[in-house]
């Protein structure tokens, strides 16, 4: 009798495997107290060691571990198909010690969304901050990052001892001669220039990086005497690096081109006109007409089989085809438009709202007012009138006694971490002042972050004078409603480019200033501006908009009041500010820096790129660095308090 080779595998229970049977098998023996488990269990695993587990308990997700959750899914998200992964990593960077697989996390992220354990809000708030830090990465990864440069401690020189031995083993690299001498050439050139040419955004070109971290290498063998000029050096070495990477300035630079058409568009716009014409020669064929050139006609025909169909049914092909040709153009361009639109989304959020709510684009360069002269006149008057508080107001005695208990803010110390932490937050390539340095040169020009440290903390707190050319400003006057008259003043509105280096200086103490009055609660709650948390505008008319639909839905009396400031920022006395600032017990050298400053703020008027003039600013603030919004929150904030107190509003 043959003995069947393939004998039937041992029955299990039905629902159960074969694993599932040898697991419970083990589990008794380990349970009856045998050494060894017998059966299948025993042929099979003898030399492996087996170890039960305990059912695990469900993770238990906090509130942050699902916001940290989101901020992964978003900085994976951008990047497309793929991202599980990366989620997975950016995950593992904040929780080294969790065991969670990717394929867990997606499925807490659907959680997260569907059962709406993140409100809307909140998860606008961490898509907006994650999406600031992607761009902010994706700009630093288009340069090769090489390692810290040394922080040499640098010395205050003479005028004429820019030059210095060169060190052949530094840091960074071999010293490059031709670009020192080059700087230094340009060097001379600047100081004796009173206008500086813009220099244009230099992402992505090729070499940036190699020739930024040969010239860094350069600078910390240099020696600067002030902020002045370590200001020249660096955009001395911006404008050597521009010109190396084939950017032409001065007089060579040439005008941007007209944007082309993309080629296919050339090809479907071609297409068109011959379909076009193909459907005028056969309405002229139609009538009883010939066309000039009988070879054309003929292979018309041939094309259109005219000669086994119809004439009108030649052309209404050919109509057909000219409708499908317009319509394939139309979907094109409107691919086009929304991948871009989509790409502004994501990069310039503001820019994409800015653009829905004005779809014609801003007033044609060619629309230039006659009266230039009158629209400076008026900006400047607005301006250069120089305007004193009531002192007498009885209610400024009470807003300083509801203060008498607070402390004054401690002196704060501007370090190279401090200056470091603050460039981060700063965008590389956003337009620059009169001085025409973008903030990518002092991010990536690291032996720089030592003296421009020093040098303004000397000036907060060293009582060293203020550069005038530090607050100067290059004001752009902006139309606001195109359908309104380009000859009205007041439909302008004054945007202001400072230098980086004051922009970075008011960040620092702007942050500090802010950490004073919230660790104080000084600003009131009903103020969204300038505070941490908020979306500003959006919070208030979120909270107008649901207060009338609640007193719509119940049929209750409302009486509400707004208060629009007529030309709020350029209007709050300077004396007021400083008034303010002493009440909340701001620290004296930061009040002391903004009243010096302020004896220099002036600006040159532009429109449609012409200077129209200049104007000193003896009365309102600036609308384009960071303290300059912080000043008038608290202008504002005892109007805020003493409303509250007169219960109301």
């Amino acid at each position: 009798m043959v003995k069947n080779k393939n004998p039937k595998p041992d029955q299990s229970p039905p629902g159960s495997t074969k694993a599932a049977q040898s697991a419970r098998e083990l589990r008794q023996a380990v349970n009856s107290g045998l050494s060894e488990p017998t059966g299948d269990v025993a042929g099979t695993r003898q030399t492996q060691a087996v170890e039960i587990l305990e059912p695990q308990q469900r993770k238990q997700w906090s509130k942050e571990e699902n916001k940290a959750l989101m901020r992964c899914y978003y900085a994976a998200e951008r990047s497309g198909r793929g991202y599980m992964k990366r989620l997975l990593e950016n995950w593992g960077l904040i929780y080294p010690a969790s065991t969670l697989t990717a394929q867990a996390l997606a499925v807490r992220k659907r959680a997260i969304i569907t059962q709406k354990l993140l409100t809307q809000v909140e998860l606008a708030e961490i898509q907006l901050g994650t999406l600031q830090g992607v761009n902010e990465e994706r700009e630093e990864q288009e340069e090769k990052e090489e390692g810290e440069q040394e922080e040499a401690e640098y010395q205050a020189p003479e005028e004429h001892q820019e030059q210095t031995a060169p060190d052949e083993h530094q840091e960074g690299g071999v010293l490059d001669e031709n670009l020192k001498n080059e700087i230094l050439a340009e060097l001379r050139v600047i100081r004796g220039s009173q206008h500086r040419e813009k220099i244009p955004p230099l992402m992505s070109r090729k070499g940036l990086s190699d020739l930024v971290t040969k010239a860094d290498t350069i600078l910390s063998t240099l020696k600067f005497e002030s902020i002045t000029a370590l200001n020249e050096v660096i955009y001395a070495t911006a404008r050597v690096i521009a010109k190396r990477v084939g950017i032409k300035l001065d007089q060579e630079q040439r005008q941007r081109p007209n944007k082309q058409d993309p080629p296919w568009l050339h090809r479907l716009t071609k297409k068109l006109e011959q379909q076009r014409r193909e459907v005028n020669q056969l309405q002229t064929i139609k009538r009883g007409a010939r066309c000039r050139n009988n070879e054309v006609q003929a292979q018309l025909l041939a094309k259109y089989h005219v000669p086994e169909r119809p004439i009108q049914a030649a052309c209404e092909d050919a109509k057909q085809r000219l409708i499908a040709l317009a319509a394939k153009i139309d979907k094109y361009k409107n691919r086009v438009k929304q991948f871009r639109e989509n790409r502004m989304f994501h990069l310039n959020q503001r820019q994409f709202y800015r653009n829905l709510e004005n779809p014609g684009g801003t007033t044609k360069v060619n629309d230039i007012p006659n009266n230039s002269e009158v629209i400076a006149t008026f900006w400047r008057d607005i301006w250069s009138q120089e305007k004193q508080h009531n002192q007498r107001a009885s209610w400024i005695q009470t807003v300083k006694d509801d203060q008498k208990d607070t402390q004054e803010q401690q002196v704060a110390k501007i370090t190279v971490d401090i200056v470091r932490k603050c460039l981060r937050t700063m965008a590389n390539w956003k337009s620059p002042g009169p001085d025409q340095i973008h903030a990518y040169w002092l991010k990536k020009l690291t032996s720089t972050h030592d003296r421009l440290a020093k040098f303004l903390d000397r000036i907060v707190n060293g009582g060293e004078q203020v550069p005038t050319w530090l607050p100067h400003g290059t004001t752009h006057l902006l139309l606001k409603d195109p359908q309104k008259s380009i000859n009205d003043p007041s439909n302008y509105r004054p945007i202001t480019c400072l230098p980086t280096m004051w922009k970075l200086l008011t960040a620092i103490l702007a942050s500090e200033v802010t950490k004073h009055l919230t660790e104080h609660t000084i600003i009131a709650q009903e103020q969204k501006g300038c505070s941490k948390g908020t979306r500003g505008t959006k919070d208030q008319l979120l909270i107008d908009k649901m207060v009338m639909r609640d007193s719509r839905s119940r049929k209750t009396n409302l009486a509400m009041c707004w208060i629009d400031y007529k030309k709020a920022f350029d209007s709050v006395p300077h004396s007021w500010i400083l008034e303010c600032l002493k009440m909340y017990k701001i620290n004296g050298n930061i009040r002391r820096f903004i009243e010096s400053s302020m004896k220099h703020w002036e600006t040159d008027l532009t429109l449609q790129g012409k200077n129209i003039g200049s104007a000193k600013i003896q009365s309102g603030i600036y609308q384009g660095d960071t303290i300059s919004p912080l000043l008038f929150c608290l202008a504002m904030n005892p109007l805020s308090h003493l409303l509250r107190e007169s219960q109301l509003g």
